[in-house]
């Protein structure tokens, strides 16, 4: 008697049900895995790796599902308990217990049994899955998608207010981190980020006994004073090729080298080369004449892109025209010394770039500690306006431009007087103390004879960052300098 053969209709359908049973056990403990993983990093308010929480769960999941399937798996003993609950009254488990007896009574039974087994269907077996199991399992997976939804800080304590001392300091600390990592970032010489590096511990130092925003704002503008000298002074190409220009012989190559285009370098060269070669007697003269310009320039002398032009004039001086490879040993200076300028150049431009974007964050940091925030203009006002700058539609001028007897062009006002329209409130009227617009805000308009028109924050930054370096040069008082601290402190 083979039973494996007779019991293989039922165990088919109940394999399927075990598996499923495992499959809701497996989902509920993995579920569950996952929400305790998530409600931990959220009580420690960290963000819930979703790596290391998919390794938790599918970990849970996999050992779950394996012991489920085995604990329910469909043997023997198990496929006969089920045909005895269909009715057959223990013949299928009297049968398996019986199965090596040999004897009649045994033989008779086991006769009986296989003929009721035959007759039953693997349909009448109905699927025996309890409504919690998958209750259980629905609830833990909702659950655990419910707390990774969560925002990790949902348990944090909420933060206190800021004040204005602590926004301040904060907006300087992210600065100072800001400057930090793009100059690290920077594709610029040690040297070179050394002293970005101390500019910014300057900043980082002063800023510390800044009061107020204004002043915080004053020590900015100074750091932004100091990276635009120090961008000029790296800046050689200009001061070399405007020494360059004034002399017939180089003005192309000086105009090329000031623009800091590759292109127009190269082009210049090549046409001083031909020049060369088709007049051997300006090979001095070139030489001389390129010396000359370093020396007009004032650059220093460790400067790439002067001791490559110092290096191509002095290699110039010892080259012999006599000499059968002339043209072969010029035409390699010329291309030698061209890559060299085009090296040079392409250094100070990113410098230039590195800079500029330090500038542009020291100005977004000045602007926020300031409140000068962009104002969207709306929709359809920005022809208006621009009809208003252009003067159409004014009735101080006619249609063809045309201005009032009497009244100067504009760009040719005397020097400190504002233009009409652009006087602050609470200025310059007949009652001067009695006007609404105080100085209440830095974020109100003023028009400085300096700057043009610009908020008073940002002329006060101004004046307070020429005030800092003269306490540096040691030219204010005692005396003036207590006076000016109430008043810039006043102000803030």
């Amino acid at each position: 008697m083979d039973l494996n053969k007779l019991f293989s209709r039922f165990r088919k359908k109940l394999m399927g049900e075990s598996l499923l049973k495992a499959l809701l056990a497996a989902t509920a403990f993995a579920a569950a895995a996952v929400f305790i993983t998530s409600l931990i990093y959220h009580i420690s308010i960290e963000e819930t790796p979703l790596l290391l929480t998919a390794l938790v769960g599918g970990s849970v999941f996999l050992v779950s599902f394996t012991v489920f399937f085995l604990l329910r798996y469909p043997t023997k003993k198990r496929i006969a308990a089920r045909l005895d609950a269909l009715g057959l009254k223990e013949r299928a488990t009297t049968m398996l217990a019986y199965q090596h007896v040999d004897t009649e009574i045994a033989r008779l039974q086991r006769q009986d049994a296989i003929s009721h087994i035959e007759k039953t269907s693997p349909k009448d077996m109905k699927l025996q899955l309890r409504p919690r199991e998958s209750i259980l399992s629905i609830a833990c997976l909702c659950l655990a998608v419910v707390m990774l939804l969560l925002p990790f800080n949902i348990f944090a304590a909420p933060a206190p207010e800021q004040t204005e001392d602590e926004a301040r300091q904060q907006i300087v600390r992210e600065l100072i981190r800001q400057l930090r990592d793009e100059v690290q970032e920077a594709e610029l010489d040690e040297q070179l980020k050394e002293q970005l590096e101390q500019i910014i511990n300057e900043l980082e130092q002063d800023s510390q006994e800044a009061e107020s925003d204004l002043q915080e704002a004053g020590e900015i503008q100074q750091s932004i004073e100091q990276l635009q000298e120090f961008l000029e002074e790296s800046l050689t190409k200009n001061d070399i090729g405007e020494a360059l220009q004034k002399y017939p012989l180089t003005r192309q190559l000086g105009e090329a080298i000031s623009d800091g285009d590759g292109e127009k370098v190269t082009v210049a060269m090549n046409t001083l080369e031909t020049q060369v070669l088709e007049n051997t007697a300006l090979l001095t003269e070139l030489s001389s004449t390129v010396l000359s310009a370093l020396t007009d320039s004032g650059v220093a002398e460790d400067d790439s892109l002067y001791s490559a032009l110092a290096q191509f004039a002095n290699t110039l001086t010892l080259m012999g025209t006599a000499q059968e490879d002339f043209a072969t040993h010029l035409h390699k200076l010329f291309e030698d010394t061209t890559a060299a300028i085009l090296a040079a150049l392409e250094q100070q431009a990113n410098l230039e770039q590195q800079l500029s974007e330090l500038l542009e964050s020291l100005e977004e940091a000045k602007d926020q500690l300031l409140g000068n925030q962009e104002e969207t203009q709306p929709e359809g006002t920005e022809g208006e306006n621009q009809e208003s700058q252009n003067g159409e539609g004014n009735e101080g001028e006619n249609q063809e431009g045309e201005r009032p007897e009497g009244e100067m062009p504009e760009g040719q006002r005397p020097e400190g007087e504002m233009p009409q329209g652009q006087m602050p409130e609470g200025m310059g009227g007949e009652n001067p103390g009695e006007g609404e617009g105080s100085l209440n805000t830095m974020t109100e308009g003023i028009y400085d004879p300096v700057s043009g028109s610009v908020t008073y924050g940002e002329v006060f930054a101004a004046y307070y960052a020429e005030y800092l370096e003269a306490l540096e040069n040691g030219t204010v008082s005692e005396e003036l300098q207590e006076i000016m601290d109430q008043y810039f402190s006043a102000l803030g």
